[in-house]
Order: structure tokens, then C-alpha cells, then sequence
């Protein structure tokens, strides 16, 4: 370890030391109690005993007042997940980064101050450093000198990833103090389910010029964490109002995410002292935890909470929807330990709906309910909330009025259009050409191209080939054909030749045609004596073929069709 990392340690000691006396002197375990305060047992009343500590169910079987008594968990855990991305290195006049460091050293200080295990997870775009927790005041100092040393090897920021190795590595209830600015996606449900399991506390850390750009001309931004560079004109006030705008539309929904998930949220800035705001955080969960802990018994729960039921207001975000938004209706309701709010479906009134189920999401101490509706017509509407249920798991149970809530919706048209005026017609379209050439160059123009795409898409004249020589013998003569048997074969040789021959002289009696359809288109196109040997010839074949000559000589007739088509093809 170098040396100046040993004099930033003792520097950082020296700074704390006076804060972590003053911040947590006999206030630290009700600060960080969670679920640490266990019953012992009941005991009979005594004078100057707190009344919100009656066990009223043990009192009315017994006839007198009872009180119960706690015990306070001996051994603390605390875990620290600290962000050091690369947006937490910017801030004045200390960076980000270095109050987060700060504020890690106090509570870790104060941890080892009361003998409670502390520990860290030190994470950018990957846990990187990981400590794990244990006892004395010789660890708390290597806590803070490893949260001073540690240099990251990423730039960006995976807060959804440190959130769920926290959870695998914690096995039992702890406190859980996540430092980060948040600039992260995906983070809320994981926190949530941290949350679910530990006592968490988020605290947030922001420097006034992410909101307030100052005036300082045309700048270069650079994003800490992707490296992209853009260049602003500072000067100019829209610029710097847009980037107000969506600077506060960011802490809204970091703000909303945190609420949901039921975490305790302590807000510090780099141009403020931290000392006084983590010191108003902490007391205000001192004296929340101390409400907790002197929790009265069932019956009484039930009375104030039917009680106070009309006095929590239903919150509707966002403050100035349009017609068509997501519109959360949101009321938070104390409750004691092991009971559990129950909230029934909301029913569309009007031309408000809702948009799924309600979501109720427990806390410590507190359970938020959530209801997602939207309204189609801009105006004023006051919703009647449905009932809520007050549930114990041991099957007790009581109802809460649901309430009303009113909500204004803005329409989606803007203001301005509603003292709009028709204008006058448009006078009617002139077609005329202001010059005769033009169309005249273009019907020139559409002439020639049809001219020249005739030219060129015309075909020539097919060259015909010449007619081939007529076959009329074949492979075998017909005398070894009949030899075999198969007159057929010698009929069907003799008609074709007779055919094709006929087709040459007469197109219109293809050889693709029957024997009678060739013959009809041949029939007065040829001398008599010729046409009337050519029909007997082929129905005489043609009988053969088919089988029903009988007696006929086959021989003879096909030599008397190869004589007939010599003839007719001879010029």
C-alpha cells in the first residue's frame, strides 16, 4: 500500500470521527435495527411503561395490563455496494465518487464503533472488488482503504448485476446501504427483491450541474461512461431549459423506482455538506423504527388504521396527464409487523379504466399500493377507490375505505387551436403550360424513344429448316417382324410412313392427327385414283394396329404404303 494511500485513510478517519460520534451515540442500533429487535416476553405493567407497548390480547385474557418486552439482536451485518463508474467521477467541488468513499467510511466506522460485521462490494460495469464482512476496527480501516485504492477496469455501470450478487451473498438478514447516482437500466426489480430479504437503504448522490447547465457558451460534453462527445450551446436558454427538463424527468422515475421498491432513500449533492442530511435521514428512521418496535397489539392496529384510512391521500403520477397516459395511483398505508394489505380490482367508472390488477409492493413498516388506469376524455374526474383488506396470516383481517382521488387530464390538442379560423378557397388550378414548346419537345421526345424501342425489340424472320428426307424402311424388314410374330409393329411402321408423307404434301393432315381427321383434311386436295389408295391403305393398317383385320395380308399392304408415299413425296 502506498503512502498516500495511508494518509488518505488517516485524513478520511480524522473527518468522520467527529460525525460518527455525534451521528450515532446511543442511536445507531435504532437506526439500523431492521429485523434485529426480537419479543422476549410479557410482562405486568408498570407506572412510567409506554402504553403503545400493551399486549392488548394477553391483557384482556388476564384481566390487567401487560407490556411487552424486546431483545435487540447482538450482531449486525452491514454491507456496503458502492458504484464507482464512471459517472460518479464528476462533481465540485468533491466528485461523486469521493462522497460516496466518505459516506461509506462513516458507516463502516460506526459498524466497527459497535462491533458489528461490515463489509463491501465495489462495483462498475461488473462487481469488481468484493470484501466481506467482519468484525474490529483493523477491517473497517481496510474497508475504507480499499474503497480509496480501488480503480476500476470498467466505465460503465451494472447496478442490476451488484444488486444480485448481493443477495446470493448475504445468507442471512442484514442491512444493505447501496451509494450510487443510478444512472443504470434494469435495477428495480432486483432491488425490490433485496429489499424483500434485507433492510436496504439507497443513497443517492447528484451534482447541481446535471440539472442546471451553466452558462458558458458553446461547450464539449463528453459521457464519462461511453466516451460519446456532443457539443452544447450553453448560452442558449432553450438548450439549457430542455436539459432541466429531462434532467428532472430522470430523478422522478429514479424516485419512483425507489419508492416501489420499498427502500429507505437518503438524497445528498456533492455542493452540500453530507453531514447534515445523512444525520436528518438516520434520526427520521430512528424515531420510524422506534414506532415500529412499540407496535400495539391486533385489535388496536386495526382501529387506527380504519382510523387514519381517510386521512393517507391516493397520490396520481404523473401530475398533468393527457388524454390516452399511463395514470399510477399510489397510497402508501403503516402497518405492523406481520400484517399485509390486500387491495381489490378497481372497476371502470365513466371513461376512466384500469389497466391490469393492482400492485401492492410490502415494505418496512409500510405497504404501497399501486393502481394503473387511464381516462379517454381530458376534464376533471374524482375516483372512488375500492376497498382495501388488512390481512394477518394467522387469518385475521379488517377493511380500510378505499377513498377518492381527483385527477385532472389535459386534452392532447394543443390550447391555441380552439379559436382557429377556416382560411379562404384556393383558387382553382391553371393546367394551361406557360410555353408551347415544352410539350411539344416532350410528345417529340416520346416519339422517338417508341420509334427506336420498336426498332430494336423487332424480331427478324426465322430461317426455316430444311424439310428431312423421308425414312421408309427401318432398323429391321417387315418379313423378320412377321416372323416373329407381330404384324402390329409392321402395321403401325407402314401407316406412320404413309402419314408423314401425307403431311408433307397436305399440311393440314399432321401426322399428330387421328387416321379418319388426317384423311378429311386431305380429301379433295389430291388426285383420285392417289387419295383413294391412301385411305385404303391406312384403314387398312389401322386395323391391324387395332386388331380387328383378319385374313389380311400385312406384308402386301405395307409395301403398297411405302409405294403410295414414294409417290407422293417424289416431285
Amino acid at each position: 500500500m502506498s503512502p498516500e494511500v495511508l494518509r488518505q485513510v488517516k485524513g478520511i478517519e480524522l473527518r468522520t470521527r467527529s460525525l460518527v460520534n455525534t451521528l450515532f451515540t446511543g442511536e445507531y442500533r435504532s437506526v439500523f435495527r431492521g429485523q434485529g429487535i426480537e419479543f422476549a416476553e410479557v410482562r405486568a405493567y408498570q407506572h412510567g411503561d409506554d402504553f403503545r407497548a400493551i399486549d392488548w390480547n394477553v391483557s384482556a385474557r388476564m384481566g390487567t395490563p401487560f407490556v411487552k418486552t424486546f431483545v435487540e439482536e447482538r450482531e449486525l451485518t452491514l454491507l456496503l455496494v458502492v458504484d464507482q463508474s464512471g459517472s460518479l467521477h464528476f462533481g465540485r467541488p468533491a466528485s461523486k465518487a469521493g462522497m460516496a468513499v466518505e459516506v461509506g467510511a462513516v458507516l463502516a466506522l460506526a459498524a466497527a464503533r459497535h462491533s458489528d460485521r461490515v463489509g463491501a462490494l465495489l462495483f462498475a460495469d461488473r462487481v469488481e472488488h468484493v470484501i466481506r464482512p467482519a468484525k474490529g476496527r483493523g477491517h473497517a480501516l481496510r474497508v475504507i482503504r480499499d474503497l480509496i485504492a480501488f480503480a476500476p477496469r470498467g466505465r460503465g455501470t451494472n447496478l442490476a448485476e451488484a444488486l444480485r450478487y448481493a443477495t446470493k451473498l448475504l445468507r442471512h438478514r442484514a442491512v444493505v446501504v447501496v451509494i450510487s447516482d443510478f444512472r443504470a437500466e434494469g435495477w428495480d426489480e432486483p432491488l425490490a427483491r433485496l429489499a424483500n430479504q434485507h433492510d436496504v437503504v439507497a443513497i443517492t448522490i447528484d451534482d447541481s450541474r446535471e440539472v442546471a447547465l451553466p452558462d458558458a457558451g458553446w461547450i464539449e460534453l463528453e459521457d464519462a461512461e461511453t466516451g460519446r462527445r456532443v457539443l452544447v450551446d450553453t448560452g442558449h436558454e432553450g438548450t439549457r431549459g430542455r436539459v432541466r427538463l429531462a434532467a428532472e424527468r430522470v430523478f422522478q422515475e429514479r424516485q419512483r423506482k425507489l419508492v416501489r421498491a420499498g427502500v429507505d432513500l437518503v438524497s445528498l449533492h456533492t455542493h452540500i455538506p453530507y453531514a447534515l442530511p445523512l444525520r436528518r435521514a438516520f434520526a427520521e428512521r430512528a424515531r420510524r423504527m422506534k414506532r415500529l418496535m412499540l407496535a400495539p397489539g391486533p385489535a388496536l392496529v386495526l382501529w387506527a388504521l380504519a382510523a387514519a384510512g381517510g386521512d393517507t391521500p391516493w397520490v396520481a403520477l404523473p401530475a398533468g396527464p393527457t388524454v390516452g397516459d399511463t395514470v399510477w395511483l399510489t397510497r402508501v398505508i403503516a402497518v405492523a409487523p406481520e400484517w399485509r394489505v390486500r387491495a381489490a380490482a378497481f372497476e371502470s367508472q365513466g371513461d376512466v379504466a384500469p389497466l391490469g390488477e393492482p400492485v401492492v409492493t410490502p415494505g418496512a413498516g409500510e405497504d404501497t399500493i399501486r393502481y394503473a388506469v387511464v381516462a379517454w376524455t381530458a376534464g376533471p374526474h374524482r375516483l372512488v377507490l375500492p376497498t382495501l383488506w388488512v390481512v394477518k396470516a394467522e387469518g385475521r383481517s379488517d377493511s380500510l375505505a378505499g377513498g377518492t382521488v381527483d385527477l385532472t387530464v389535459r386534452s392532447v390538442l394543443p390550447a391555441d387551436t380552439a379559436g382557429l379560423k377556416p382560411k379562404a378557397l384556393l383558387p382553382p388550378v391553371d393546367l394551361r403550360p406557360p410555353s408551347f414548346w415544352p410539350p411539344a419537345l416532350a410528345v417529340l421526345l416520346a416519339a422517338v424513344a417508341l420509334v427506336l424501342t420498336v426498332r430494336l425489340r423487332r424480331r427478324g424472320p426465322r430461317p426455316t429448316a430444311a424439310a428431312a428426307e423421308l425414312v421408309l424402311g427401318g432398323p429391321a424388314p417387315d418379313d423378320r417382324w412377321l416372323d416373329a410374330g407381330e404384324p402390329k409393329a409392321v402395321a403401325a411402321r407402314a401407316s406412320r410412313i404413309l402419314r408423314e408423307a401425307l403431311a408433307r404434301v397436305v399440311p393440314d393432315a399432321s401426322a399428330s392427327l387421328p387416321v379418319r381427321e388426317a384423311l378429311a383434311a386431305a380429301e379433295g386436295r389430291m388426285p383420285g385414283v392417289t387419295f383413294r389408295r391412301i385411305r385404303e391403305a391406312l384403314l387398312t393398317l389401322d386395323q391391324v394396329s387395332y386388331a380387328v383385320a383378319h385374313g389380311a395380308d400385312v406384308a402386301k399392304v405395307a409395301a403398297d404404303a411405302r409405294e403410295v408415299a414414294r409417290e407422293i413425296v417424289t416431285p
